[in-house]
């Protein structure tokens, strides 16, 4: 199971992915909602905000090796609230 997430200002979208066999499928789903509609309700906790951040800023130096890739970079953390 993944997620990616699209920040827009005022819109963008949050997707889940995964592999599973047809016969929990919808067993998946169900998860997958739940673990969404907790979030939406509670928000996330400040571990997972701390890791979150870590993984942020980690992807960006991994990340900054071409121009178009420095730019992307830049408005990333200009979304997220970070200095570029």
């Amino acid at each position: 199971v993944g997620s990616a997430i699209n920040a827009m200002d005022g819109a963008g979208y949050l997707s889940i992915s995964g592999s599973t066999r047809p016969e929990t499928a919808a067993t998946a789903i169900e998860v997958c909602l739940d673990v969404v509609q907790d979030l939406a309700a509670k928000g996330p906790t400040e571990d997972e905000l701390v890791i979150a951040k870590r993984q942020l800023e980690r992807s960006v130096l991994l990340g900054a090796d071409s121009i178009g890739s420095k730019a992307g970079t830049n408005a990333d953390r200009l979304i997220y609230g970070l200095e570029y």
